[in-house]
């Protein structure tokens, strides 16, 4: 059994190492059976509830903990070592919790968290809709989602999408419904992450009443409907850039399991058709772990800054400013980079048997290629975005 982690009245957690360090090899045990059922198994999702995980980012005032996001940092990618595929599940579900708690009134958030479990999923742009207003609400007429992580594990649905208005552009809305009201597809056949459950789902005639409905456009400029939270920074965070740089946490985890799995490895096996009987006496290695350590340590310390600057930012009055939301997700697309650069790297320094089912090394190596994937975190998109606001240049994206 877990113990459940302790919060301090402002939010900060207590003992909390201990107890996320004995997931670890709990969570590493467990790597083939979450890979073979496609999403957490439900010892995973029992231990992260004993835990106190899920409500991690949930208000306090609606029963969460409401830890600081150095702390929350620390946790997923703790997870991550030992499981890049719950950590990616975990935290999602988790900032979908704090999506739900800044876009939504206090009697809508108190109804989603009020129950046992109230954990909430979220996936913002779909492959498919078309929705309309109608009084008091949305109808969406059809819809389908991709990549709707932890789908399987939550109540709660936090659906984005466009919807056209009758003058001027098309504005995002996020829709809140029961995940009963979602068809799960059951599409998620992949080579990494598979654990992460990250299915499609499809909503077919389902009417979302108003309150249950948010403007994303809105929560860009700073507009949020939980003006009971008007007082807690952590509510306030510009929305897509601290989703962009959490996605990485997970991939941080796995970096660093990675880059403990080589030394073992590299401890025990040779190199093939050269004189070392051990890879670790050999200067190619030694080069090898030093690079990929420095970029693991780079990586985290733009992280570390990013949540300072989100932070920063969440304590003043103002929205952040247009250059400082490019700037951190040219960092996110940058730390990608880096984590996956030294993720590959350890991995193929492991030879040919990181290629074996059941494989610790491989099987991180496949989560962080995927990780690596998503489309916030892309380096080119990324450095292209930024580099238009440092040029004084339309950046021509809907979430800055």
């Amino acid at each position: 059994m877990i113990n459940r982690m302790r919060t301090q009245p402002s939010g900060g957690l207590q003992d909390h190492t201990s107890t996320l360090s004995g997931l670890v090899p709990i969570l590493r045990a467990r790597g083939e059976e979450t890979e073979a059922v496609g999403r957490m198994p439900d010892a995973t999702v029992t231990d992260f509830d004993d835990a106190g995980l899920f409500g991690t980012l949930v208000p306090q005032v609606h029963g969460g903990s409401e830890i600081d996001l150095q702390s929350y940092m620390d946790m997923i990618v703790e997870v991550g070592r030992g499981d890049g595929s719950a950590a990616w599940a975990l935290g999602i579900l988790t900032g979908a919790a704090w999506m739900a708690a800044m876009l939504f009134p206090r009697d809508v958030v108190h109804n989603v968290f009020s129950a046992p479990g109230g954990r909430v999923a979220t996936v913002l742009s779909p492959r498919v809709i078309k929705a309309h207003e109608v009084t008091e609400g949305i109808w969406i007429e059809r819809g389908i989602w991709n990549f709707n992580s932890g789908v399987h594990h939550a109540q709660w649905n936090l659906l984005g999408f466009p919807l056209a208005k009758a003058q001027g552009a098309p504005e995002m809305q996020a829709a809140l419904l029961p995940v009963y009201q979602c068809q799960i597809l059951n599409d998620w056949d992949t080579f990494g992450l598979r654990g992460s459950g990250s299915t499609s789902v499809e909503v077919d005639d389902v009417f979302v009443p108003k309150s249950h409905v948010a403007s994303l456009t809105a929560a860009m400029r700073g507009e949020y409907l939980s003006v009971h939270l008007d007082a807690v920074p952590l509510y306030r965070l510009p929305l897509v850039p601290f989703l962009a740089t959490k996605l990485l946490f997970p991939s941080l985890g796995m970096a660093k399991a990675a880059l403990e799995l080589a030394l073992v490895s590299a401890s025990r096996r040779g190199i093939p058709f050269t004189v070392y009987g051990r890879q670790d006496e050999a200067a190619v290695t030694h080069i090898q772990m030093a690079e990929s350590s420095a970029k693991i340590d780079a990586a985290e310390e733009i992280l570390r800054n990013s949540i300072r600057a989100l932070m920063c930012h969440a304590d003043r009055s103002s929205p952040m400013d247009i250059a400082t939301r490019a700037r951190l997700m040219r960092d996110a697309g940058f730390v990608n980079g880096l984590l996956w650069q030294a993720i590959d790297s350890l991995a193929t320094s492991s030879g040919g048997t990181i290629a074996k089912n059941g494989n610790a090394l491989g099987r991180l190596w496949r989560d962080a290629k995927v990780a690596s994937l998503h489309g916030a975190l892309n380096p080119t998109t990324n450095f292209e975005l930024s580099g238009r606001v440092q040029s004084h240049k339309d950046p021509q994206s809907w979430f800055l």
